[in-house]
């Protein structure tokens, strides 16, 4: 698990779902360019944005925890995965219910560790 920056006060990240262009192999052995069609991989990935993580990136995590145990508060992120901004199509942000917000909210660590 990843440890991000202390901050005073959590904040919910954005929710995206981003389309890019993966990096992919051609076959393996000799290859006739006449006859080869490359096929581009566009991947959808869906997750929560993690703001200025990475330069020329954008980072989503699928999961993070904000614990408010500690003197202050800290937000945990777990498998971020890291998009390069030159191979990202599109970036929709879907916007989160004000319920869900709300949930998160009020319950921000009763999930995960050092719940109490």
């Amino acid at each position: 698990m990843h440890k991000a920056k202390k901050s005073k006060k959590p904040t919910i990240p954005k929710l995206a779902l981003i389309t890019w262009l993966d990096a992919f192999d051609g076959p393996t052995g000799w290859v006739d360019p006449t006859e080869y069609k490359p096929h581009p991989v566009r991947p959808i990935s869906i997750g929560w944005v993690v703001e200025d993580f990475l330069k020329d990136h954008i980072t989503l995590v699928g999961t993070w925890l904000a614990d408010r145990n500690e003197l202050d508060s800290k937000v945990y992120y777990s498998n971020p995965s890291h998009i390069p901004l030159g191979m990202v199509q599109s970036i929709t942000y879907i916007d989160v219910p004000s319920s869900i917000e709300q949930l998160i909210i009020n319950d921000l660590n009763t999930r995960g560790f050092n719940a109490d």
